[in-house]
Formats: C-alpha cells, sequence, structure tokens
C-alpha cells in the first residue's frame, strides 16, 4: 500500500504554505493592479463617452449657427439685392430726368434759331423786295427786264436760305 511519509507529508505543507504565500504576495497585488488597471480603463471609456456626447453636442450647435448663417446671409443678399434694384431706378429716373431737361433745352434753342433765322431771311427778303422795287422803279417798263429781275429776285432768295 501505500506508504505516507514524513517527506511527503512536509512537501504537502510546503505547497499549502507556497500557495498561502503566493496568494498573498503574488496574487493579490496583481488582482489589485488588474482591478486598477480595469477601473482606469472604464473611466477613460467613460470620459470618451462623455467627450463624444459634448463633440456631438457642439456639432449640432455648430450645424445650427451654420444654417442660421446661411439664412443671415441669403437675408443679407436679398437685402443687397433690393437695394441695388432701388438704387438702379433711382439712377435711371435721374436719368430720364436729366433727358428730358437737355431735350427741352434743345428744342427751345432750335426754337429761338428757327426764330432767328426766319427772322434773318424776312430782313433778306424785305432788302430784296426792296431792292427790285427801286430797280422797277429806275428801270424800264418791258416785260424782257421783269423777266431778269425775277430770276435775279429768285438767286438772291435761294443764296440767303442757304
Amino acid at each position: 500500500m501505500l506508504k505516507i511519509d514524513i517527506n511527503l507529508l512536509f512537501t504537502v505543507i510546503n505547497v499549502l504554505i507556497l500557495y498561502v504565500v503566493v496568494r498573498i504576495f503574488l496574487f493579490k497585488p496583481v488582482r489589485k493592479i488588474l482591478d486598477e488597471r480595469r477601473a482606469d480603463v472604464d473611466a477613460g471609456l467613460e470620459a470618451a463617452k462623455t467627450a463624444k456626447t459634448e463633440a456631438e453636442e457642439v456639432k449640432s450647435q455648430y450645424e445650427s449657427k451654420l444654417a442660421g448663417a446661411e439664412e443671415e446671409k441669403s437675408g443679407i443678399i436679398k437685402e443687397a439685392h433690393s437695394q441695388a434694384s432701388r438704387e438702379y431706378d433711382r439712377i435711371i429716373q435721374d436719368a430720364h430726368t436729366e433727358a428730358d431737361k437737355i431735350i427741352e433745352g434743345a428744342k427751345s434753342v432750335a426754337e429761338e434759331e428757327k426764330k432767328r433765322q426766319v427772322l434773318k431771311a424776312r430782313e433778306e427778303i424785305a432788302d430784296l423786295v426792296a431792292e427790285a422795287a427801286t430797280k422797277i422803279v429806275t428801270g424800264s417798263d418791258s416785260a424782257e427786264n421783269d423777266r431778269e429781275l425775277y430770276d435775279v429776285f429768285l438767286k438772291k432768295a435761294a443764296e440767303g436760305a442757304k
């Protein structure tokens, strides 16, 4: 049979003591370090989740501000277009008013020039008539002479009209 030897008993006791010593001095510190590491990793993961949530909130705020900026930009552009349109209309109206003034001025100048030309033509015609009357009075009464005077009168009248 089996014989239990004292060495076997000491070996078992040594193994049990070694197990207790290893458990106390090796396994407990290692487990403590592993637990601390696990807690650090869990805390890091929790911090990462919190940071991600905060980042998503900031992103959402940024996107809403960006959308607001787009609306504001559209409003500013519409306002600028309407202001430019009003300015364009004002400039066109001023140009039309100025053009009407220029046209009226030109018409009055043309009317004055026409009156002056008519007066000048009347004076020339009166001079020609007086000259013709003088020649008729001083000249002889012939039909040929009358035709000649008439032709001279027409030539001078044509020159005066030019």
